[in-house]
Order: C-alpha cells, then sequence, then structure tokens
C-alpha cells in the first residue's frame, strides 16, 4: 500500500490538529539522517516543503508569531535495509512511503541524492513551525 497523505500514518493527531486538510507526502527539505546503532533506528527531520499549518497551536505564539516552515521528521524502527548516495547542502527531496507485509519502505529522491529505508515501525516525530530569514 503506498501512502499519499502524512495522515494516514500512525499517530499523526497532532498533525490532524494543525492541518485542517490531509497533507500529501511529496516533497521534503532533509536536514538531516541519524543512524541509531539501536534499534537499528535510523531518524529524519525535515521541513514540510508545500505545506504549512492552517490551524497552529496556542504554545506556538499565533497571532503573535510568523512562520513559513513546518519541521517534524520520521523514526524509523527495525531498519533491515538502508542506503544513501550522494550528499548536498539543500536537499530538497521527493519522499514517497509504502507498506507491504508489515515492512515500511521510505524512498527519497533528488538529482544529488537517494536514500532508502525499509523499518518495522514508522512513527512521526511532532511538527514545529519557525521562520526562515533566508525565503
Amino acid at each position: 500500500m503506498k501512502f499519499e497523505f502524512w495522515n494516514e500514518v500512525e499517530d499523526t493527531f497532532l498533525l490532524n490538529q494543525i492541518f485542517s486538510d490531509n497533507i500529501k507526502i511529496g516533497y521534503i527539505d532533509l536536514f538531516s539522517v541519524d543512524v541509531i546503532r539501536d534499534g537499528p533506528t535510523v531518524r529524519l527531520h525535515f521541513d514540510l516543503a508545500d505545506s504549512l499549518p492552517d490551524r497552529p497551536l496556542p504554545h506556538w505564539g499565533k497571532p503573535n508569531i510568523d512562520y513559513n516552515r513546518c519541521r517534524m521528521g520520521a523514526d524509523c524502527f527495525g531498519v533491515s535495509k538502508f542506503s544513501m548516495q550522494g550528499i548536498s547542502t539543500h536537499m530538497r527531496m521527493r519522499l514517497a512511503i509504502s507498506q507491504n507485509d508489515k515492512v515500511y519502505k521510505l524512498s527519497l529522491s533528488s538529482k544529488d541524492a537517494n536514500i532508502e529505508i525499509q523499518c518495522l515501525n514508522l512513527t512521526l516525530i511532532s511538527p514545529s513551525v519557525y521562520m526562515d530569514g533566508d525565503l
């Protein structure tokens, strides 16, 4: 099964609170990839490239805060396959997530890099927002 929306991944309560519509899985701006021996686990930190929350949480300071980026991430637990080729200082990547026989597959691709992950459990890291002055 191919996931089309972030809301289809388990435990998306917070996403459903801050976005009024489903959030399409598409492009992300990847910031870091952590490979952790215990688990084994791969942790991805990224910005949603094409989506911003339209119902920000009160403790984010709205209406007194401006933001143009939404940072979140994914924890991949029970990793059985991991490969990464290439790297760049700007990693806007196309992300695809699927699940077959209880195994998740994440494929990230750009002109400069490719990442493939297979894992038993996929958990999203809670989103936050910030202002990126470079945009």
